[in-house]
C-alpha cells in the first residue's frame, strides 16, 4: 500500500475514530496528553517504516508525512465543538 494511502487511512480511521473519540468531553491531563503523543508517534514510525534507532525528531516525522500534531488536532476539535 502506498505511503500516502496509509497516512490517509491513519488520519481518517485510526486517529479520528479511535484515538480521538469523544475528545470534546475529556479532561486532558498531562499524563493522557503524553500517552496520546507516544501512541501517535509509535504508529507514525511504523507507517514510515522506521524504528527508534534513527533518532529522528517527532516534528520532522510529522512534517515528512504531512500529519498534524495530535495536541493541535485536539484543540481544533474542541474549538469546533464550542462553535469557534
Amino acid at each position: 500500500m502506498p505511503r500516502k494511502l496509509k497516512i490517509m487511512v491513519y488520519n481518517t480511521i485510526i486517529k479520528l475514530l479511535v484515538l480521538l473519540y469523544g475528545v470534546e468531553l475529556w479532561t486532558l491531563c498531562v499524563k493522557v496528553e503524553k500517552l496520546l503523543e507516544r501512541t501517535e508517534m509509535r504508529m507514525l514510525r511504523r507507517r514510515k517504516g522506521d524504528t527508534l534507532r534513527p533518532r529522528e525528531r517527532s516534528k520532522d516525522i510529522r512534517k515528512e508525512l504531512g500529519v498534524i500534531d495530535i495536541k493541535e488536532q485536539v484543540r481544533e476539535i474542541r474549538m469546533r465543538w464550542y462553535g469557534q
